[in-house]
């Protein structure tokens, strides 16, 4: 199985799934895979920035995603009368 994998790929390849492992594990509600989705797809959207910068712009955007449906959450919770 280990042959399917191009030597190539290196270190960087296991650093990917070591982080995917993490991420199955930490997103345990439907709030944390929206924010690592809309991480995702910033992270690929603004891949061309220099610096990396489309990893400090992938961040911004999850936690500007979670604010926002976690704010909306809490009033529609609130205007239904349910706990907050």
């Amino acid at each position: 199985m280990a042959g399917l994998i191009p030597a190539a790929w290196g270190l960087g390849f296991a650093g990917i799934l070591a982080l995917l492992g993490i991420l199955m594990s930490l997103a345990s509600s439907r709030l944390r895979w929206v924010s690592a989705g809309v991480a995702g797809a910033a992270a690929v959207a603004a891949f061309a920035l220099p610096f990396k910068l489309n990893i400090l712009l992938a961040i911004a955007a999850a936690v500007a995603m979670s604010l926002l449906l976690e704010s909306a959450r809490r009033a529609r919770d609130t205007t239904s009368g349910g706990s907050a």
